[in-house]
């Protein structure tokens, strides 16, 4: 499949910075393909091929970049990532999915920026690209470096002031690992949703108040500030499996079973004779356990060898004691 489009021209936005060509902001489009790389936000995507010549051309060191595993823009990051705040959440992404590096350009910026530009995203720029993050087999990398980053707090409101917590952690971790799992294997038996595991625990903290129905659309609420629900349908979704999530946290668990009652018996029959249960100090060395007799030493207080037959050890050092 060919997909074709015309060149880009540089962003209106872009007029008058350093290093940029001049150009007119009133064009769209362009002839120019210098001008339609500085369009793109990263140097690997702005690589060309010349079919006539069979040559890549890149104007912005894309190969080298590539071939080192950087990310890295065309233009100054912060300039960027505030014209085009989607390129900051599609870098995050693609350093979890294919673990590449930031330049060091990016990489400070981001660290002091990303929540200033997860706030120029719209609600429906955000769900176009949370979904690609979401409907993968790596949400948990996602949700990692949403959270190194600190663009968790901002995505998803509701959890801002727990979500550094340990136990938030923990929670999210195990489950998201679980749906990557599933993700990753043709069963998909684990089809909660990466967003429903991420907010449950807002909507746990809340129930005692205000009952589940409420803190569950309470959070939603929250979180349509930020995240464009393109229907009914998804929200739906994303209820029910809060819902579910709430179900498997509040469920019972089922009662262990019972264990065999212990022995009554005051004596214990060793070598044929009845010994008293407190008279009789049993040891087992843990190098008799290697030879395959039919009985083991047994010692009365240091006085007076029996044997005793058929004795089941779990050893857990070199010399354990027999109950």
């Amino acid at each position: 499949m060919v997909d074709l489009a015309t060149y880009q021209n540089i962003p209106a936005q872009f007029k008058g910075k350093p290093l940029i060509p001049d150009f007119d902001p009133k064009e769209f489009t362009s002839n120019n393909i210098v001008f339609d790389s500085f369009e793109r936000d990263l140097t690997m995507n702005a690589i060309y091929y010349d079919m006539k010549t069979e040559e890549v051309v890149t104007f912005h060191g894309g190969i080298h970049d590539l071939r080192d595993c950087r990310l890295d823009t065309i233009v100054d990051a912060d300039l960027e990532f505030t014209v085009n705040p989607a390129a900051a959440i599609r870098v995050l992404r693609f350093r979890a999915r294919y673990g590449y590096m930031f330049s060091d350009r990016i990489e400070k910026d981001l660290r002091e920026h990303t929540k200033d530009y997860m706030k120029l995203l719209t609600p429906e720029t955000s769900a176009f690209q949370q979904q690609k993050m979401w409907d993968t087999d790596y949400t948990y990398d996602c949700y990692r470096i949403l959270s190194e980053y600190g663009a968790l707090p901002v995505l998803f409101p509701s959890v801002a002031s727990i979500y550094m917590k340990a136990d938030y952690r923990h929670y999210v971790t195990e489950h998201l690992k679980h749906v990557d799992v599933s993700m990753s294997t043709e069963s998909k038996d684990y089809k909660i949703s990466p967003i429903a595991i991420i907010l449950y625990p807002a909507v746990s903290a809340q129930v005692a108040s205000t009952g589940l129905d409420q803190a569950i659309a309470t959070v939603l609420n929250a979180q349509a500030a930020i995240y464009d629900f393109n229907s009914n349908k998804d929200r739906t979704i994303i209820e029910t499996d809060l819902k579910t999530l709430y179900q498997e946290a509040t469920a019972t668990p089922a009662p262990a079973p019972a264990s065999p009652e212990p022995s009554t018996s005051a004596t214990i029959k060793v070598g044929g004779k009845n010994v008293t249960k407190a008279a009789l100090k049993l040891t087992v060395k843990y190098s008799d356990l290697k030879k395959k007799a039919k009985s083991y030493k047994v010692t009365r207080q240091g006085k007076g060898n029996f044997g005793l037959m058929a004795v089941f050890v779990t050893p857990t050092r070199q010399e354990s004691a027999v109950p």
